[in-house]
């Protein structure tokens, strides 16, 4: 999945992949860590209109960052930031 994501990223100056381990092997060469407010305001695109962010992790990621998977709503960081419910993509 990761050189499908990077290899569209590369194809377009829009979309922006930023990958993020919790528990990552010592050849890893992402971030490190737990998403929060401070990598997604180093690492993504602001809640503009035009702007989406779509997010892939276990649970806890979800419930911190987003809410749940299986709810529209957003909650959370990305809620707290000001990205509304049509601006984040859950999968």
């Amino acid at each position: 999945l990761r050189e499908s994501l990077d290899a569209l990223a590369a194809k377009n100056p829009r979309l922006k992949i930023t990958h993020t381990l919790s528990d990552p092997t010592s050849e890893w060469d992402g971030l490190v860590g737990v998403v929060d407010q401070k990598k997604v305001e180093e690492h993504c695109f602001g809640p503009e209109e035009d702007q989406m962010i779509f997010v892939c992790g276990p649970p806890g990621m979800y419930e911190n960052l987003c809410g749940p998977r299986d709810t529209k709503e957003v909650t959370g960081v990305l809620a707290d930031m000001g990205y509304g419910d049509e601006a984040v993509v859950k999968f």
